[in-house]
């Protein structure tokens, strides 16, 4: 469709700030991923930021520009660079981190105007005193977002010690946050978050975008089901749970006739490796390491359930991923999934023990008929698809 010049002129315009962005195939960052293509694919002119720190003498042998700048259908990504000298006193630091942001913004609003509406992912990663400054210097309104698996104040205080001091005094960092348009965060977080900032935060639930339910599948990305198969996406390690899914799937009487599937890889997949061999289960336990998103729905579609064994989830990403696809969950009690998981959709058990994830995936095995494809895809629908998120997320862009 051709825009006429009124409609380009109207069009509306965010900056989406974040860490862990551009994406790569295999291990990028979904949140963010799925935020511009909503925002694109409603008429949004959208751009993501990204403030990427070097040292200071890269800048004299990189050929680089202190930004560059891509697009492609759905992402453009502006890559500001900012170059550190850890030697100098922290203020002069500061002084100079802000005045390169500055720099490479000003730089960008020349080349695609100067936006709406500042985004910003993940409240404490993203070096949110660089926001503040260019919403303050250009005079830009911002929201937030907050997705890490942070759920009370020692969580919190770890994060901004980490992420935030020195840059950011914590007044100057709860001033950030009361000065924002809109802050949100999933369910299970709202009530610390709102505790910890004194700012009511609001709840907004994760989604899936149309364009991975419409992408087609590769010959590359299909898998060829041979057994009952239980699958589990994420990081090898302990919140997650590897090593408890591993025994608990071991003491089902029906483990050498199932398939359990890792998706991914992590600081845990030696010991996963080890004990995948310990309980003679190598036929039966596979683990794929990180692989790109297409090929991990492939493998939803081709198993009976999805299991999440989390100790802590603040929403489960993978859990309406599963659903979207008429998929079942059983899942630990983990917080996130909770908010989602009913009766019509799967098996809820206690966290962090082993006993009750084992009854969990005998249950399970025994009761696939129960579950209903289309009646779990309608819950999906009707609560997490990318017209639920739209009708929320267009209450923000189109403020008067």
């Amino acid at each position: 469709m051709i825009e006429t010049n009124s409609q380009v002129k109207n069009k509306k315009s965010i900056f989406i700030f974040s860490w862990g962005y551009p994406s790569n195939s295999t291990k990028g960052n979904p949140f963010v991923e799925d935020a511009v293509h909503l925002a694109h694919d409603n008429g949004i002119q959208t751009t993501v930021v990204v403030f990427q720190f070097k040292n200071i003498i890269e800048r004299f042998f990189s050929l680089k520009k202190h930004l560059t700048y891509s697009s492609k259908r759905g992402e453009e990504i502006a890559v500001v660079s900012i170059y550190n000298i850890p030697m100098i006193p922290i203020g002069w630091r500061k002084r100079l981190i802000l005045w390169q942001a500055k720099l490479g913004i000003k730089n960008l609003i020349h080349r695609v105007g100067k936006p709406d509406l500042l985004q910003q992912h993940y409240i404490f990663h993203s070096m949110p005193y660089i926001t503040d400054h260019i919403a303050k210097t250009f005079d830009i309104p911002y929201v937030l977002f907050e997705h890490s698996p942070i759920y009370n104040q020692k969580h919190f205080d770890t994060k901004f010690q980490t992420f935030c001091h020195p840059y950011f005094s914590r007044a100057g960092f709860k001033a950030f946050i009361d000065n924002a348009q809109d802050v949100f965060a999933y369910k299970v977080q709202t009530t610390a978050l709102t505790g910890y900032f004194g700012r009511n935060f609001k709840t907004f639930d994760g989604f899936l975008p149309n364009y991975l339910l419409s992408a087609p599948s590769t010959h590359a990305d299909e898998v060829v089901k041979t057994a009952f198969t239980f699958a589990c996406i994420g990081t090898l390690d302990d919140r997650k749970g590897t090593l408890r899914l591993i025994e608990a799937f071991s003491k089902i009487p029906m483990a050498h006739q199932c398939q359990l599937v890792f998706c991914g890889a992590g600081p845990y997949l030696e010991r996963a490796k080890t004990m995948i061999h310990d309980f003679g289960l190598e036929n039966n336990i596979t683990i794929t390491g990180f692989i790109p998103r297409a090929s991990v729905i492939a493998q939803l579609k081709a198993s009976d359930y999805l299991v999440i064994a989390s100790s802590y989830e603040t929403f489960g990403m993978t859990c309406i991923e599963a659903m979207a696809y008429g998929i079942p969950v059983i899942s630990t009690k983990c917080g996130g999934p909770e908010t989602i998981i009913n009766e019509s959709v799967g098996i809820l058990c206690e966290n962090n023990d082993i006993p009750a994830l084992t009854e969990a995936l005998i249950i399970g095995y025994q009761n696939k008929d129960k579950y209903s494809a289309v009646a779990i895809q309608k819950h999906f629908h009707d609560h997490y698809s990318e017209t639920c998120a739209w009708n929320k997320m267009k209450e923000i862009y189109f403020r008067d």
